[in-house]
Formats: C-alpha cells, structure tokens, sequence
C-alpha cells in the first residue's frame, strides 16, 4: 500500500461506483465524466494495491474486498458528509446585519481587512459602520460594535484587546533632504511638526517645547501632509505600515518606545446577543493572525 493518505474524493467516487453498480450512473450522480470516475477508482486501487472493482462489458461489481472495504468505510463517509453539509448550511443560514463603528484610522486599515474576511466566511452577513472619532452611544444609535483606541473608565461597555498599537515619528524622504535629519528630540522644533491631539506630550513630557505647525484629531490627513512633505508627525505604525516598506515615508527616532496604547473593542455584555455578533467579536479576535 502507498504511504500517501488517500483523497475523500475518490473515497467518495468508490462510494458511488459501488451504490450505484455503474460506472455511468455514479458519473451522473458526481456531475463528471465517466472517464474521470473511471481514472478515480484506478487511482484508488493504485494507492491501496488491490483491486476495488471487477469490470466487464455487461456489470460493474465490488470484490470480495471491495465489499468488505465498501461495508467499513460507509458509516465514515455518511457521518463525514452528514458535517460537511452541516457546517455549509450554518453558514449560508448565517443572516442578519450588525452596526459597528470606529474611527477613520482604525476603520481605513484594521476593520477594512476584517470585514474582508469576515464576508468570505459569512456571505450572507451584512455589514453597517459608522465611521466617526466620535465615541457614539452603543444603546442609543443601535451599534453593536466599537473600536476604539484606548480604554474607557468607569464604563459599563466590555472592552476587549484587539491589538497592542505603537505610534512612530515619520517624515518624507524629500523633506529630510530638504531640511535635515533630527538626531535628538530637541531637535524637532527646528522642523515643522504636525501633531496629532497633543500626542507628542505623551512622548516629552513637557520636557522639549516644540510648537506644532498644525493640530488635528485626522490621521489620514497627517499622513497625507507627510506624504507631501509638509513636516514630521507621529502616526500608529499600523496605518503607515506600507508607506514605511514602499520607502516613501521614513522612520524617525527608530529606537524610541512608543507610549503603551491599545485598541479595544466595546459591546454590551448580554446573553442574547445574537450569533451574528459573537461570530464577528470571534472572527476580529484573530485579526493579528490574519
């Protein structure tokens, strides 16, 4: 016998061949071509080193082993197929719509990819997000789902870790030619800084006095001021990720640890959530694995 484990295909060909007592007739039943059926049980017999089935021109019958491997295999394959027809119905019964909402970063990158998944896995699900900085009310606009950076005191929502954030100093290539390289932090008010809500006192501590060029709670504006050489900002490292391996943003202060920051997600904690909740908490759950 070949060592090779052995295709539930042609398990299920054999199957066929054997209910069926025609080669012709399991063709029809599997929706191929005799001819495939045909090649099928003589790849199993190869595989096995026996002969399965006895052909002639007038009827097709199993040998005394085919029989006995026909008898043991039965049970196996009707349970087997029995799930496979069972997890493939949940999922196409898997209906229904669920309401998140996260920020324009988070939502551009993170639950874009996601949502992406989760569709491949659950068609029939739709999908309502309301992307805004804002942190909405989950009862009273009817989300189901928020994603948020950081954590909220003193709040009845569960938060769940999604992914552990590191925010970074990055500039264009173009404007440190232009304009130089900082070498240390108090260097930076020699350049053009654009801050994001205040981040860089995080970082100094009201240790370095660096006036920002601009404020403003939009990270995808940031980046495009960056990209245009208006300055050196501090942006998440997950929204920036493919600019930094395009070349076309450089990393500034590379060895620096960035501020511990969390994204969570928050959803009432209720025993009747529906399923089609619990499957998306599960699905975003793994989102670093995806």
């Amino acid at each position: 016998m070949n060592n090779n484990k052995v295709d539930y295909n042609l398990l299920k060909t054999f199957y066929n061949v054997i209910q069926t007592e025609s080669f012709t007739k399991a063709a029809a039943l599997l929706n191929q071509p005799k001819s495939r059926v045909s090649r099928a049980i003589s790849r199993l017999e190869n595989q096995l080193g026996v002969e399965l089935i006895r052909r002639t021109t007038r009827r097709t019958s199993a040998t005394s082993i085919g029989k006995e491997f026909y008898k043991n295999i039965s049970p196996i394959l009707n349970t087997l197929n029995n799930e496979l027809i069972k997890v493939s119905n949940y999922q196409k019964e898997m209906t229904g719509t669920i309401r998140i909402t996260a920020p324009q970063d988070i939502a551009q990158t993170i639950i874009a990819k996601i949502i992406s998944g989760f569709n491949t896995k659950y068609p029939n699900i739709q999908i309502q997000s309301l992307i805004t900085n804002e942190l909405l009310d989950l009862t009273k606009d009817n989300i189901d789902l928020s994603f948020r950076a950081g954590s909220l005191k003193d709040s009845n929502l569960i938060q769940k870790k999604l992914m552990n954030v590191n925010f970074i100093f990055i500039s264009s290539k173009s404007y440190l030619e232009k304009n130089g390289y900082p070498i240390r932090l108090s260097e930076l008010n020699k350049f053009k800084f654009l801050s994001f809500k205040n981040m860089e006192q995080l970082w100094f501590k009201n240790k370095i006095n660096v006036k920002p060029f601009l404020q403003t709670d939009s990270i995808p504006m940031l980046l495009s001021m960056v990209l245009n050489s208006d300055g050196i900002t501090i942006l998440p490292d997950y929204f920036c990720k493919e600019y930094l391996e395009s070349g076309k943003i450089v990393r500034i202060f590379p060895n620096l640890k960035s501020p511990p920051e969390t994204i969570h997600m928050l959803y009432h904690q209720s025993k009747n959530s529906s399923n089609v909740v619990k499957k998306f908490i599960e699905h975003a759950s793994s989102f670093e694995n995806i």
